[in-house]
């Protein structure tokens, strides 16, 4: 039997403001963009404020703290699962700076398409059908997978 925790929902805005807050708080002291804690607490708090008074960005944070969970979790069978495969695995995952920037790209990828669910971005399907049909559409996917081609034929010499 599931465990009732509906209850739980009436507290996600706080959840959401301090994960926020403690995030920004956490990107201005790495980055030392502000010196002063007195300053990098007052711009963590008026940031993490925004995601108190919209309730778009309470989903938000919500839809996404989801997925990042899940996304941790898989993270972490497929690291057991390689520690069970062997160290030679490992070190051609971690070794393959390419395999970082897919995994980013699938990341800033799942945000994007999160931010469009949750803030109902207007999408006219028949004119992105439209362009995807077109002559140019067809040269642009043509430049970018010749400058791939390019950037590791460059690579590799």
């Amino acid at each position: 039997m599931a465990a009732q925790i509906s209850g739980i929902s009436y507290f996600l805005p706080i959840f959401s403001f301090l994960l926020v807050f403690i995030l920004v708080f956490a990107v201005i002291k790495k980055s030392k963009i502000l010196n002063n804690d007195a300053v990098a607490i007052f711009v963590s708090l008026i940031l993490a404020s925004f995601f108190i008074v919209n309730t778009k960005m309470v989903e938000y944070v919500r839809f996404n703290a989801t997925w990042f969970a899940v996304f941790l979790v898989c993270v972490v069978f497929i690291l057991v699962f390689l520690g069970f495969v062997g160290e030679d695995y490992l070190k051609a995952f971690t070794g393959n700076k390419i395999f970082a920037f897919v995994i980013v790209g699938i990341l800033i990828t799942a945000f994007i398409i999160s931010a469009a669910r949750i803030f109902n971005f207007v999408i006219d399907k028949a004119k992105l059908k439209m362009w995807a049909q077109s002559d140019w559409f067809g040269m642009i996917l043509l430049f970018v997978v010749a400058g791939i081609v390019a950037f590791v034929i460059s690579k590799s010499k």
